[in-house]
């Protein structure tokens, strides 16, 4: 039984040497690793054992590389060994963002104070007029450049360059498109337009237009003073801005300038000067007009129309009918007696008129005024109409000669003292007879 134990123990001291010899020889192959890295790190337990076989009790992580100071204050290096290539990385220059939270931080920008453009002054000048133009200072874009476009009819020839035709044709259509828009303008007005002077003006930044943002003062100073061929010596002088309009008709309307212009003319309506506040600038026109056309009726003393209805045009200098009278046609036979304004030609329906005139001075409408002779008075026309009355001229019986053909047999008439009449008839065969009066 003894030696039975004795066996087992026997047999146990050799399993433990066998154990212990066999730690011994891989703790022998180890050490020869660990003298040549200094360290063991061992990946299970976290567990790292320097050079000298002191163990750290220091636990880590699962998959953490640990190594902790050293006591003796040498540097302990921990390497692991690795057959790839050590991977190179550039270090992120970005600086980093940084936010507050539910919060925004802007910057606001610095702000400048605005440069104001320099008071303007510029000048145009031609063979005809110089036109200056000004305005103070913020009014005018800096570097705006002054473009004045005299509006002339050109006759494009042959001999002009490409360029210079498409430039000739580019301003006839310009001034076909003004005459247009102020004969439109005159119509409505029921004024005859007799002729005009155009100007396109304008600013230029980088060839680019630009307009001003207040008044600007425009001056003509005509050379020599000017009138349209064929427009009268009494005709009225106006200034009118072809005003861009985008939802016009042909894109732009006739603004009239009467309250922002003067006009300096002779006593024949030529222009010397005109002087003038815009704040928008395109084609500006100096236009002349006539008046407006007005129709009459033309009559005889009986109020029967004779011939046609004239048309007479009226200025703003008074006219006296009978001048009226000698631009109207008649039939041969009559001669004009009066001109009456009403709606017929008697006494108790109008009022006999001695004179004529156009006038434009109520808020700028066209009115047609009559003179009475029994006052000194203008009286508007309105609906009413201007009749010019005609008497026929008296005149002889024209008579063909007949000898040869008609036998004209005379006779003495008689009466006796009871009242009875007697035929004596006086010819080579006269017989007396009896004319009882039955």
């Amino acid at each position: 039984m003894k030696s039975n134990l004795k066996k087992r123990i026997l047999a146990a001291v050799l399993c433990m040497v066998m154990v212990f010899s066999g730690s011994s020889f891989a703790m022998a192959g180890d050490a020869d690793t660990t003298a040549e890295n200094g360290t063991e790190v061992s990946q299970d337990t976290g567990t790292t054992t320097t050079s000298s076989g002191e163990e750290s009790q220091e636990q880590t992580t699962p998959g953490e590389t640990t190594v902790p100071a050293q006591e003796t204050g040498e540097q302990t290096e921990t390497t692991t060994p690795d057959t790839t290539a050590p991977e190179t990385t550039t270090p992120d220059t970005t600086a980093p963002e940084t936010t507050t939270e539910n919060q925004e931080t802007e910057i606001a920008p610095a702000t400048e104070e605005p440069v104001q453009s320099p008071a303007y002054d510029g000048k145009y000048e031609d063979d005809t007029v110089t036109i200056s133009v000004s305005a103070e200072a913020g009014i005018v874009p800096e570097g705006a450049e002054l473009s004045v476009t005299p509006i002339e009819k050109t006759e494009i020839t042959d001999e002009m360059s490409e360029e210079d035709k498409a430039k000739a044709e580019e301003i006839n259509a310009q001034y076909d498109l003004t005459e247009k828009k102020l004969n439109e303008d005159s119509a409505e007005n029921e004024e005859t337009m007799e002729g005009f002077l155009a100007y396109d003006i304008s600013f230029l930044v980088n060839g680019e237009e630009v307009e001003p943002s207040g008044d600007v003062k425009v001056v003509m100073d005509f050379k020599e003073a000017a009138i349209p061929e064929g427009v009268s010596e009494d005709a009225t002088v106006a200034v009118k801005h072809l005003k861009e309009d985008e939802t016009a008709e042909d894109g732009v309307v006739v603004e009239d300038m009467a309250e922002k212009a003067d006009v300096q003319t002779t006593d024949k309506a030529e222009v010397e000067k005109v002087e003038l506040t815009a704040e928008s600038f395109s084609i500006y026109t100096i236009e002349w007009s006539n008046g407006r056309e007005l129709t009459v009726r033309v009559v005889n003393t009986n109020g029967t129309q004779i011939g046609n209805n004239g048309t007479v045009t009226l200025s703003g200098t008074e006219a006296a009918v009978e001048e009226i009278a000698s631009q109207i046609t008649v039939p041969d036979g009559y001669e004009f007696k009066e001109a009456r304004v009403g709606s017929g030609i008697s006494d108790n329906r109008s009022s006999k008129i001695k004179a004529l005139r156009y006038s434009d001075r109520n808020e700028y409408k066209t009115i047609t005024e009559s003179k009475g002779e029994a006052d000194a008075e203008w009286k508007r026309v309105g609906e009413a109409t201007v009749y010019f009355v005609y008497d026929r001229l008296p005149g002889t019986i024209k008579t063909a000669d007949t000898s040869g053909i008609i036998q004209l047999n005379l006779f003495d008439y008689v009466l006796d003292a009871e009242g009875n009449g007697t035929f004596n008839e006086r010819n080579d065969n006269s017989t007396s007879s009896k004319y009882d009066g039955d």
